[in-house]
């Protein structure tokens, strides 16, 4: 039996050869194109700043006060409250990517 590997004389045929990982030409290629196309935007001093050096700050203006059927309605949720229930419902699923356990 001809060795190729420092390891092949180790298989004496019985067990198949373990494949060599191979890595996509294109994907190599495509990932540093992208690698590059971020690097060279990331130094491009033509792109406008994301914010306003110049902004000025807004007044606020205060708030009026609230309409008449908004009174309303906090009146009849104050009178409600008491009788509402509030129910919490929880089930455990697991996270399909981790696998983790979340509480929904």
């Amino acid at each position: 039996m001809a060795t190729h590997g420092p390891y092949d004389s180790f298989n004496d045929g019985r067990y198949p050869q373990r494949p060599t990982p191979t890595v996509n030409a294109w994907l190599v290629l495509i990932l540093l194109g992208l690698v590059a196309t971020l690097v060279f935007q990331s130094f491009r001093d033509d792109l406008p700043p994301l914010h306003d050096p110049n902004a000025k700050p807004r007044e606020i203006t205060p708030r009026g006060d609230l309409a008449a059927d908004e009174k309303s309605n906090i009146e009849i949720f104050r009178e409600a409250a008491p009788s509402v229930v509030y129910i919490t419902t929880l089930a455990v699923r697991r996270d399909l990517v981790s696998r983790n356990l979340l509480e929904i």
